[in-house]
């Protein structure tokens, strides 16, 4: 399952370089950045840590500026800055969040925008989007031409602007089965309409195995254990076990069966354990 990372976002008036800070969680393998350019000016870059992000959607339509997504694969565990260059002085809102788990292989795989259009009156937004596989995440930025924004169905908001009318959401939990998912945000007063820009993010289940290395019923540090995959007797990978023994094998193939064989050496002696055979990787939840 996706899992869900920290959350930051700031706000620019009157700049041409937006700045903040960040904490990519552990575990966590991509960082999203979604803002809204109030006046349309290009981007020069967009970097966490020094890192380069990629653009994923853009709006087409300018409402009051445009929406854009963009994304780092694999960001380092760390805290570091969110840096938006715009070409020119510029007003801008910006959100951040970082997930783990997601399929970086399909980061820009599935992306939309949406302009919702109504009238006097108008307090509601909503749009479908298909997700390709179970257990998806969506990261969006709304915004409405007047009132406050209100997450709504498969939303929860993440951060607003000052007068709360564009917003940086995510689905809050994952989405369950694949199929058509309905978004949806309100506003307080009445509207003509919003626009959203969407990314969804495809699950990739990740198996692993762990567990602990023990000698007279106390957990060794600093043991070898070799993961080496049956079918072609290949060594996978190997690792020493933690200051409480404990190992742990990730991104190993579902299809496979593994064995382990363990080393540990002291001063004065080797020990080698027998081999643990026929091992089923788990999903690790």
């Amino acid at each position: 399952m996706i899992t869900q990372g920290n959350v930051s976002s700031a706000t620019l008036t009157g700049g041409t370089t937006l700045t903040w800070s960040h904490t990519i969680a552990t575990g966590s393998n991509v960082l999203y950045v979604g803002f809204e350019n109030a006046s349309a000016l290009a981007v020069n870059s967009l970097t966490f840590n020094g890192s380069a992000l990629t653009r994923l959607v853009m709006s087409s339509e300018v409402w009051s500026g445009y929406r854009e997504v963009w994304a780092l694969a694999n960001p380092v565990v760390t805290t570091g800055d969110i840096v938006i260059t715009f070409a020119s002085s510029n007003n801008a809102f910006a959100g951040a969040k970082d997930f783990g788990s997601v399929a970086i292989s399909n980061l820009s795989a599935v992306t939309s925008e949406g302009k919702i259009v109504g009238g006097a009156g108008v307090t509601s937004a909503s749009f479908n989007m298909i997700t390709p596989v179970d257990d998806c995440m969506a990261f969006y930025v709304a915004e409405a031409d007047n009132g406050s924004i209100v997450a709504g169905t498969n939303s929860v908001k993440l951060a607003n602007d000052s007068l709360n009318r564009r917003a940086i959401l995510d689905s809050g939990s994952t989405l369950g089965l694949a199929g058509s998912k309905t978004f949806s945000f309100t506003f307080t007063q009445y509207s003509n309409g919003g626009w959203a820009s969407v990314v969804i993010s495809p699950y990739v289940p990740i198996y692993a195995i762990s567990g602990e290395v023990t000698l007279s019923g106390t957990p060794v540090q600093n043991a070898t254990v070799r993961c080496i995959k049956q079918s072609d007797n290949t060594i996978i990978t190997q690792q020493l076990t933690d200051v409480n023994g404990l190992y742990q094998f990730s991104g190993l193939d579902s299809a496979e069966l593994y064995h382990l064989c363990v080393e540990y050496k002291t001063i004065n002696q080797l020990y080698n354990s027998l081999s643990y055979w026929d091992i089923v990787p788990l999903e690790v939840i």
